[in-house]
């Protein structure tokens, strides 16, 4: 994908009230775009489900270069006390109109799929990407985000696709109490049996072996 940006998404800084509502953006992408120095634009389509769900499609480019896709659902239930503009979400984006409300995102659950083909959909809506005729493509990487008030309710879930070959994921946390010795020798031995059956299935290459020549 030669000529296009690379990026990073942060977590859990964009999800921060302050943060995805700095100098008036509409939400943690525009914001991390112009963090990152890249002029930030969405295309948004939205439409109701018979059950009443608000679904919101959206192409995400920077600097002119669609980089990312995201399909939000919100439950009907929901939709129906956000004051919110099926096409533009305001200041602070979706999250701040759940928080005006009385639904604030507290918790959060985020599923990766780091390494999968494009399908032929993805691969329209961001050239580039595959699948081509011969079968070639550029592998995407796939976020399921799920956000809970602090009643327990799903409040969004948002299945967003990126371009491996040009984002970084970046993921940061306080750890309250590291327990002991034993505990993070435990935490560590089963975070690496994970690695290992990632390296096993092929979803990320092993330790020390480039991904590519171009890795290499």
């Amino acid at each position: 994908m030669a000529g296009m940006p690379h990026l990073i998404r942060r977590v859990p800084q964009r999800y921060e009230r302050a943060f995805r509502e700095e100098n008036g953006a509409r939400g943690p992408f525009e914001a991390e775009m112009r963090w990152q120095g890249r002029e930030p634009a969405v295309s948004t389509s939205a439409a109701r489900t018979l059950d009443g769900d608000l679904v919101r499609e959206r192409v995400m480019y920077a600097d002119g270069n669609p980089v990312q896709l995201a399909t939000t659902i919100i439950p009907a239930e929901i939709a129906a006390k956000v004051a919110l503009d099926e096409s533009a979400t305001g200041t602070g984006g979706l999250m701040s109109r759940l928080a005006d409300a009385g639904h604030a995102p507290v918790r959060f659950t985020e599923t990766i799929t780091p390494f999968r083909p494009p399908t032929m959909r993805e691969g329209e809506l961001i050239p580039g990407i595959g699948p081509g005729e011969d079968g070639s493509y550029e592998p995407v990487t796939e976020i399921r985000h799920e956000a809970f008030d602090a009643g327990g309710n799903l409040v969004e879930t948002t299945v967003t696709v990126l371009p491996r070959p040009i984002w970084t994921l970046e993921y940061s946390w306080h750890q309250a109490d590291p327990g002991t010795p034993a505990d993070f020798r435990r935490s560590f031995e089963s975070f690496y049996a994970t690695m290992q059956r990632a390296w096993a299935n092929r979803l990320l290459p092993p330790p020390g072996e480039p991904e590519s020549a171009d890795d290499a």
